[in-house]
């Protein structure tokens, strides 16, 4: 039987799985060699036709994945190698479906804590500037490669960002309207993973173990749930001002905590109830060890200081209503506000933005 993911030493046996002819090796500019993944993964490939391509930019962009494309046509390729943060994997999980019949596999190799993309079945791809979230079964990497040592060379600022993500990705899932038995299982499994391992002072190997293994737990739980309002609200962020994604979902979402903890009976959208709604939230406050959801909200906002995160708004550049009207009018992704337990009008995100001023 296949584990749901293996460790850098099971790579020959995905590898040999597959038999391939012409490998595509896809990675970030700099975090395949500074992780340590190149001298890692090096004597897997070297008996291998192996095209190693990073001919692209950080947000996978339209006209980059037509470059690989045609890549990928001209040499035949025929098993994708996907290792670096999400940018690196999407891009191989968009090529390994664009304009094909069927799937090329893909092998995904996180050198990350944070987006889950080898455990989910979408990817997002940026044209002329707008943001397209694409979701297909296909998608979904055929192998995951967990390996914590590739962790170890990250600064706290890079890895801030991802992680904040990963714990964003567990807190939703948890809430969705879309949550089951299992993707509530995999979120309990990533909060409980990740938040020991934010403290300061130096790492040990289990936290980056907890840190990966976590990361994974909340792209599998997304898989299952999708995301909810505070993630359909970053993507503004990250378009208006250039915020990483997971810092950017992380300037809401203590906002959001507390105000789905107030679903009432008339706003509710989740078909269990705003009873089972606030117990839900109840049930993520334990997680964090807190006696309230006020508590929640200040330790969330704690966890961003000690990361190095901004999170007022005012220090990032917001100022007057020509920016909140910005986040309001291009934070509305419909499938991801409708998954939030409580209903989200532009007035009420208008008040969530207010709060997170100072």
């Amino acid at each position: 039987m296949i584990k749901d993911y293996g460790g850098i030493q099971d790579l020959k046996f995905y590898i040999s799985e597959f038999k391939p002819d012409s490998v595509l090796l896809i990675h970030g500019k700099n975090s395949y060699e500074t992780s340590g993944a190149k001298d890692a993964i090096a004597p897997y490939l070297t008996k291998l036709d192996t095209i190693q391509w990073s001919d692209f930019k950080s947000n996978p962009q339209y006209s980059d994945m037509l470059k690989g494309a045609a890549l990928v046509k001209q040499k035949q390729i025929d098993l994708i190698v996907a290792i670096g943060g999400g940018s690196a994997i999407d891009m191989g999980k968009l090529l390994s479906v664009y304009e094909r019949e069927k799937e090329i596999p893909v092998i995904a190799i996180p050198t990350t804590a944070g987006t889950g993309s080898e455990a989910t079945q979408f990817a997002v791809l940026w044209k002329e500037g707008e943001k397209n979230s694409i979701d297909d079964i296909r998608l979904l990497p055929k192998r995951s490669i967990l390996e914590p040592r590739f962790l170890k060379k990250q600064s706290k600022q890079s890895a801030a960002s991802p992680l904040m993500d990963a714990l964003a990705q567990g807190i939703e899932s948890y809430w969705s309207i879309n949550s089951t038995g299992e993707s509530k299982e995999y979120a309990r499994k990533a909060i409980g993973l990740i938040i020991p391992t934010i403290k300061n002072g130096n790492l040990s190997d289990d936290d980056y173990c907890a840190r990966m293994q976590g990361a994974h737990y909340a792209g599998k739980a997304i898989n299952i749930t999708r995301t909810t309002a505070a993630h359909s609200v970053s993507y503004a962020f990250t378009a208006y001002k250039n915020i990483a994604h997971g810092h950017a979902v992380m300037l809401t979402l203590p906002q959001f905590v507390k105000f789905n903890s107030e679903a009432g009976q008339s706003d509710c959208l989740d078909r269990r109830g705003f009873e089972y709604v606030r117990k839900t939230i109840n049930e993520t406050a334990e997680m964090f060890d807190c006696l309230s959801v006020d508590d929640v909200v200040k330790k969330l906002q704690d966890f961003m200081d000690i990361l190095g995160l901004e999170r007022k708004l005012k220090n990032l550049g917001f100022s007057n209503e020509k920016d909140f009207q910005y986040i309001i009018d291009n934070g509305f992704n419909p499938q991801r506000v409708k998954n939030n337990p409580r209903l989200l009008t532009k007035e009420s995100l208008n008040n969530i933005l207010k709060s997170a001023v100072d």
